[in-house]
């Protein structure tokens, strides 16, 4: 039951860097879709490792989001 749910999870990363790319990196089928660091350069960087995904400063944004 926990992979049939995990493949339909839409998910933000807060944060980047190392362990923040980590984390994406083992997301196991669920979906990146906001990646967000104060830094947009990182941002756009780890976004762009992900199809679909945007780039965020706020984290708010992604939070305001009902489907995350």
């Amino acid at each position: 039951m926990g992979d049939k749910f995990q493949k339909n999870l839409a998910v933000a990363v807060v944060g980047c860097g190392l362990i923040g790319g980590k984390r994406a990196a083992s997301l196991a089928g669920a979906t990146l879709a906001y990646a967000c660091d104060l830094d947009p350069a990182r941002a756009a960087a780890l976004a762009g490792t992900a199809p679909g995904c945007r780039s965020l400063t706020d984290y708010r944004e992604a939070l305001a989001d009902p489907t995350l």
